[in-house]
């Protein structure tokens, strides 16, 4: 949503949950952080599917809720560093991809902390519009390669 669309709505909305100590992300939590940044009668309409930045580094995170695809619609950019997630597993993949016959999925930066190389072949091949992994422009034609030669 453009901020010439609607009054007095900015064209990104970014949430900074980093070092809070989360050890699980609710929808109350971002509803509740959305209206302390964003306070004011002008700003009572906002909801969660505004949400373009979520910034939750350095917690004790192990997942992402369920349906955050769709709940966080027009999320862009997502940093989920430092926090307790092991490994990139397939659930968490599957949150963030959401249904695949839905085209609604906005998400073209993630930074995850990554343990294996097999994990960015399976975040660019579960995410196929990530543009940017972990602040580095994604080559989607190096990866092509690389499963030629395999």
């Amino acid at each position: 949503m453009s901020s010439s669309s609607a009054k007095n709505v900015p064209d990104k909305i970014l949430l900074n949950l980093s070092n809070k100590g989360l050890k699980q992300l609710t929808y109350e939590l971002l509803d509740q952080t959305l209206s302390t940044a964003y306070p004011g009668p002008e700003y009572q309409h906002l909801t969660l599917e505004h949400i373009t930045s979520l910034n939750l580094q350095a917690n004790l995170l192990r997942s992402l809720p369920d349906d955050i695809n769709s709940r966080l619609s027009s999320l862009e950019w997502l940093n989920m560093n430092q926090n307790r997630i092991m490994d990139i597993k397939e659930d968490i993949l599957d949150k963030l991809a959401g249904d695949p016959s839905q085209i609604n999925n906005v998400l073209i930066s993630l930074h995850v902390n990554l343990t294996k190389e097999s994990e960015v072949e399976m975040i660019l091949k579960r995410l196929p519009q990530l543009k940017y992994l972990n602040g580095l422009d994604v080559d989607r034609e190096e990866l092509e390669l690389d499963e030629e030669t395999n």
